[in-house]
């Protein structure tokens, strides 16, 4: 039976913000990354399936944009921008070149091929996440820059890896874990609050030293792990989780 964590944090700083303080907020990044590992570096490890013309969580990205815009959004006290007054800006639709640019020459490859592996939802970039790798706090704060009228950011990604069931002597029974994060930034780049969500695959297979690589195998887990966690969005305990979230921001 699939298992459910859900890790709610409250940055400090939360309570201090109000509702009038907050007078539009905007979606400025939604993504995933096709990867199994968050580390650049390990890339290689899954280059199989990654190659694999048929592996594509483009409409995962696609049903978590509109559950963000169905589910989370609307749960909020003050408006949102439009998508499109925020991807129909010609300062933001050149921060992916100016993430690239900042990779450090002697680790290029390794980072290039992560940039590669992500996934937006069309018009988006990807931004957060990964700070030390993209720069993220600098571009949050020139997209602030770009936009004076908005107040507080919004930034939500997806990501996979896989996840140890049970094993013993160097077998292992794995499953595919994905996972939403969802954070909203003020304007002094605090994070005023942060959503992480995960759910499993249904599948399970055993993988020798701890590790699963066969694209046949791994693609249904991860098609499974990530219907589960859009279903999961769009439950009854997430919606109470976020309007109590909303009401601390708001206090």
């Amino acid at each position: 039976m699939k298992k459910l964590s859900l890790l709610i944090a409250l940055v400090l700083g939360t309570f201090l913000i109000s509702e009038a303080q907050i007078k539009k907020a905007a979606i400025i990044s939604i993504y995933g990354n096709k990867n199994l590992t968050d580390d650049p570096l390990e890339t290689k490890m899954y280059q199989a399936l990654l190659n694999d013309s048929s592996y594509s969580i483009t409409h995962t990205i696609e049903e978590f944009e509109t559950t963000l815009n169905e589910v989370v959004i609307p749960k909020f006290p003050f408006p949102f921008a439009s998508k499109e007054e925020i991807t129909g800006n010609e300062k933001y639709q050149a921060i992916k070149e100016r993430q690239l640019s900042s990779v450090t020459s002697e680790e290029d490859s390794g980072y290039v091929a992560y940039f590669s592996n992500l996934v937006t939802a069309s018009g988006y970039k990807a931004i957060s996440g990964y700070g030390s790798i993209a720069k993220d706090t600098r571009i949050i704060k020139e997209v602030f820059e770009m936009f004076p009228d908005i107040d507080a950011v919004m930034t939500a990604y997806i990501d996979f890896n896989l996840v140890t069931e049970a094993g013993a002597m160097g077998l292992s029974s794995k499953k595919v874990g994905a996972y939403c994060h969802i954070a909203v930034y003020d304007r002094e780049l605090n994070k005023l609050m942060r959503l992480r969500e995960s759910a499993k695959s249904n599948e399970s297979v055993m993988g020798a030293m701890g590790m699963v690589t066969d694209p046949e195998k791994l693609k249904p887990m991860v098609k499974s792990a990530s219907e589960n966690l859009i279903k999961d969005l769009h439950g009854g305990k997430i919606n109470k989780k976020i309007d109590k979230m909303v009401k601390k921001m708001n206090k």
